[in-house]
């Protein structure tokens, strides 16, 4: 079959995706190849982390879903958050001439503006991640961004040239496929020298507390946890327990 599907609509890639994967887990037929792509021009129902929407404009911008077996143990999952935040960062350095930075866990900042988003549907099979769905919505050409969100951006507004929606889907496939062959270790410290705010000082809020303090952020453990020093105190947060200031 056709390794990246193209549609003009649909409610979700990740819906979409997610269900041609249960199909073929029903028909036990090998329809869904390592890194098979759906991409659309407009998702009526498309969605960030936790409840949040995802705006974009109409056949303006990267609205893509990517499917891959990385048969990883439970405890590495946050290697393929890992894997893809570098494949964005990677495409738009190298062949968008920008300079991105992820912000924890794995949203994609220029210039301290949000360019992207990510979100990773993951399919368990025993101890094993069996199958994983990452959408990705990365802003190319869109000029014009709704006053309700806080710090959007893209590529044609950072360097002002426009992208192919395909070629740059191709791209980002690429450097997944590299970076899925990087060693555990230099994986990580390439994350890490893209961490967002990584040895600033600024201003957190706990969640759960409600807390607001000054602290650094160090790194992300191998589990995936933010690393914040405050004070004389290693504070860890797992995903949604922090708000940045």
């Amino acid at each position: 079959m056709n390794d990246i599907l193209h549609f003009q609509q649909l409610a979700s890639t990740n819906t979409y995706l997610e269900q041609m994967l249960q199909s073929q887990n029903r028909a036990k037929t090998p329809d869904c190849p390592d890194g098979l792509i759906v991409m659309t021009d407009f998702q009526t129902t498309g969605r960030g982390r936790q409840t949040n929407s995802w705006h974009s404009e109409r056949g303006k911008n990267l609205l893509m879903s990517i499917l891959i077996y990385p048969h990883l143990p439970v405890e590495a999952q946050f290697r393929v958050t890992e894997w893809i935040s570098l494949a964005l960062a990677d495409h738009l350095r190298q062949n968008v001439g920008l300079e991105p930075q992820i912000k924890w866990p794995n949203d994609i900042y220029i210039n301290g503006k949000k360019i992207a988003g990510i979100l990773i549907s993951h399919h368990w099979h025993s101890n094993e991640i069996a199958s994983s769905i990452i959408g990705i919505g990365l802003n190319l050409n869109q000029e014009q961004f709704p006053d309700t969100l806080p710090n959007p951006t893209s590529v044609i507004l950072e360097n002002g040239k426009p992208s192919d929606l395909t070629e740059t889907a191709i791209h980002i496939r690429e450097q997944l496929s590299r970076l899925r062959k990087t060693d555990a270790t230099t994986l990580h410290e390439e994350y890490l020298k893209l961490l967002y705010r990584r040895h600033v000082p600024a201003l957190y809020t706990d969640t759960q507390s409600g807390e607001t303090f000054e602290g650094v952020i160090e790194g992300v453990n191998n589990m995936g946890l933010l690393e914040i020093r405050s004070g004389n105190t290693l504070r860890n947060y797992e995903l949604n327990g922090i708000v940045y200031s």
